[in-house]
This record gives C-alpha cells, sequence and structure tokens, in this order.
C-alpha cells in the first residue's frame, strides 16, 4: 500500500515520464510479437512438428536422394486448378533436373557415410513391422531408408525438404507432385497407412502429431505401403528391383538406384542389417540382369523423343515459312 502513492508522486514530478514509459512498453510488445512470428515461420505449425531429434550420429553434408514417391514441416497443398497443375508441372521439372544431378553426387556420397551399427539396430523392430504389414521383405525397407536418409542420419532428415525442395522426411516422400497424381501427392495418398499397424511404445523419432512426415514409423508404414502397391514382395528379386525402381522414378538414374537398393538388401540378407553396401560385384550382377533392358528401354524411348520432337520442330519451321512467303 505505500509503494503505489510513491508512484503516483513519481508521475507528477515528472509528466514526460509516463509517456517515455508507454512507448517503450509498446515498442517491447511489437518486437515480442515480431519474434514470434519469425519462430513460427521457421519451426511451422501443423500435423508434423514433433520434438527434436534423438542424438544421433553425424554424416557429412550430402543431399538426400530424389523418391519418386515421397518448405517445412507443414506441407499445404491448395486444390490444383488447371493453370496451378500446369505451373507445378513446370516446377517438378526443374526440380527433377537438379535432383538428377544431385544424386549423381549423392549416389558415390552416400555410400562413404559412417553409421554406428548400434544406431542402424534401432530401426529393425520398424523394419520388420511396416515388413510384415504390408507383406514386403523388410531388408529392402532398410535398404531404401539406408539410401534416402543414411539411415535417418542426414542433418535434414528431420526438418525441410531436401534440395530440390520437393522431398522429406526419412524416407524421402514426395510432397509436390499433386499435379501428377489425382489423389495428391504421393505422401498425402501414402501418409495413413500407420493406420494399418498398431503404433510402437517406443521407437527413434515420435513426433506428437500424426501423420507426420518426419514420424519414423508414419514415414516406414507409407514406404512399405508403396513399396506394395509398386510390386514388392517378400523376396528380394525381380519384383523388389521393380519396385524399388518405381520408389525412385522411372529414369536412367532410378535404374542405378534400384541396382545399389537392392544389392544392399541382399547383403542385409547374408549378414544382417549394418552399416553397410552392396559390393561393386554384386550390383553389376543385378544391373546386368534387371537394369539393363530397361535403361536400353528408356534410351530408345528418348531416342523416339528427340526424333519426334524434332519432326514438330522442323513442320514448323516449314509452316512458318509458308505464312511469310504468303504475305
Amino acid at each position: 500500500m505505500e509503494e503505489a502513492p510513491h508512484d503516483v508522486h513519481a508521475r507528477s514530478r515528472h509528466p514526460g515520464l509516463r509517456r517515455l514509459l508507454a512507448a517503450g512498453a509498446a515498442l517491447l510488445a511489437v518486437a515480442l510479437l515480431a519474434l514470434a512470428a519469425v519462430s513460427a515461420a521457421v519451426t511451422g505449425d501443423g500435423e508434423d512438428d514433433g520434438p527434436a531429434a534423438a542424438p544421433r550420429p553425424v554424416a557429412p553434408a550430402l543431399s538426400p536422394v530424389r523418391s519418386a514417391t515421397a518448405a517445412t514441416t507443414p506441407v499445404i497443398v491448395p486444390e490444383a486448378t488447371a493453370a496451378g497443375r500446369r505451373a507445378a508441372a513446370r516446377v517438378t521439372r526443374a526440380q527433377r533436373r537438379r535432383q538428377v544431378r544431385l544424386d549423381r553426387q549423392r549416389f558415390v556420397g552416400e555410400d562413404r557415410t559412417r553409421i554406428a551399427p548400434s544406431w542402424v539396430r534401432r530401426y529393425v523392430p520398424l523394419y520388420r513391422l511396416a515388413g510384415r504389414t504390408f507383406g514386403v521383405d523388410w531388408r529392402l525397407l532398410a535398404s531404401i531408408h539406408r539410401q534416402e536418409s543414411a539411415t535417418s542420419t542426414h542433418r535434414t532428415t528431420y526438418v525441410g525438404l531436401n534440395a530440390a525442395g520437393c522431398c522429406g522426411g526419412p524416407m524421402q516422400f514426395n510432397v509436390t507432385n499433386h499435379a501428377d497424381f489425382p489423389k495428391g501427392s504421393t505422401w498425402a495418398q501414402y501418409r495413413n497407412s500407420f493406420r494399418a499397424a498398431p503404433r510402437p511404445r517406443s521407437y527413434p523419432h515420435r513426433t506428437r502429431a500424426h501423420p507426420s512426415l518426419y514420424d519414423d514409423f508414419d514415414a516406414m508404414m507409407a514406404a512399405a505401403a508403396l513399396l506394395r502397391d509398386n510390386g514388392a514382395g517378400r523376396s528380394l528379386d525381380a519384383s523388389a528391383w521393380r519396385a524399388a525402381y518405381l520408389y525412385y522414378g522411372p529414369d536412367l538414374d532410378g535404374v542405378d538406384y534400384a541396382s545399389a537398393v537392392l544389392a544392399r538388401a541382399r547383403v542385409f540378407r547374408r549378414h544382417g542389417v549394418c552399416p553397410c553396401d552392396g559390393d561393386a560385384a554384386l550390383i553389376a550382377e543385378l544391373d546386368e540382369r534387371f537394369g539393363e533392358p530397361v535403361r536400353r528401354e528408356l534410351l530408345r524411348d528418348s531416342a523416339q523423343e528427340r526424333r519426334k520432337a524434332e519432326r514438330k520442330r522442323r513442320a514448323a519451321k516449314r509452316r512458318a515459312a509458308k505464312r511469310r512467303a504468303a504475305r
């Protein structure tokens, strides 16, 4: 009760102090609001927000590979209009060209990532559960996890998207290719696959809300469902190669990807899941059996497309010449 009169007297003795204090308080409130807005923009709000990742091994600054299945955590895809789909298709083509260059570097760099065996073993229960639920060999899932995010050790695994700005999370699901599919992006189509099995009580990276692109269980279940739909089964055979090829995307780099993934999965089958890769001889053998026929077909189709484009260009040039002559 003695302090309040003291304040009143102080304000009456210094009439400008009240205005100065009020202005200072207003400036402080504005600064706090701006700081909160910046923090929300950086961390993102939405269903995919999760706790900080558990400590994990340090991996080199490699770019996660672009997955044909698979910007910050909340990725909101607007209802696509015709113009929006055309614009998205142009962006997707540009992303794809850029990512192809990055992937070629990553095929070399990812194999050099050193991961502790104990870290890899933490994910085996998730691989087994997802594989059993969707009827695919769980070692294929483990191999893709290694290829996509170095078994969740890449620095961008649980935040943002890859260097091409299209894919994210431990299994690198695409969240921007909604223009290519009537049901939305690949992640939008498979994100609810986690409902097919009970969620484990504990696993490496569990987010607060589901489905989450960055939740290990949600991502593993979605990847297993996608592999099943792409033809994978319980054997590491031609169907597994084909499923891995389609997981990446049907192009020449996808051929290399599928051979490397299947070779590593077979190594896992012989020696157990480990921070290791398929040897060069095994990759070459699988590429010759499964990859070479697809590669020849792609090159033939590419040559046909080039000839078709050249014919169109020449026809347009002739029409333009006729129009000029008619004038």
